[in-house]
């Protein structure tokens, strides 16, 4: 975690988050395109031509939607609350009077159904901002607060990967006046 200065003087803290997946796949992906390039200018028809062409948009928008942005972005804390930001999947601020609990959490129900990225569990009202399996914080909120833009999703938990664990629920406790476990 790393604190700067924000525009209205306020102290604003960097959150880093785990990014080997996002990296790995990224590399892979900028890996398939330089292939399709090359199955693309080698093709003999058209027809082969277009839909090599049309697999390398289809790759270089995924690349740029879902793979690159979350490599770039940090969750910040605030004077007010927690902004939890990864790539274009996510992008909500939780003010600290919502948090009744911050604590640590491991994922029961097995990573391969939570996934990597941002995934929202209507039976549990959680959504997981995960991109590992380890260094999980469980943040409970006093009620369903809707989230997202369309559709708004009711959740009442965060569930967030995140890098120096103990740092960040120390500061997310003192900054919403919650008590240390």
């Amino acid at each position: 975690m790393q604190s700067v200065a924000g525009p209205s003087r306020t102290s604003v803290t960097t959150v880093d988050y785990p990014r080997h997946w996002f990296v790995i796949g990224t590399i892979s992906l900028a890996l398939l395109m330089v292939v399709d390039i090359y199955l693309e200018v080698t093709a003999k028809e058209d027809f082969s031509k277009g839909m090599w062409i049309l697999l390398l948009v289809v790759l270089a928008a995924f690349l740029f939607l879902f793979f690159l942005p979350p490599v770039f972005t940090k969750h910040l804390l605030g004077a007010k609350g927690i902004r939890i930001r990864m790539g274009l999947l996510i992008n909500v601020s939780v003010p600290y009077s919502w948090m009744i609990e911050v604590k640590e959490t491991t994922v029961r129900s097995g990573g391969l159904r939570i996934g990597i990225g941002v995934k929202y569990s209507p039976i549990m009202s959680t959504v997981f901002v995960t991109s590992s399996f380890m260094n999980l914080v469980s943040i409970r909120l006093d009620k369903e607060h809707e989230f997202g833009r369309l559709p708004k999703r009711r959740i009442d938990q965060i569930v967030l990967t995140v890098n120096d664990l103990n740092s960040f629920m120390k500061t997310v406790r003192q900054k919403a006046g919650l008590k240390e476990v």
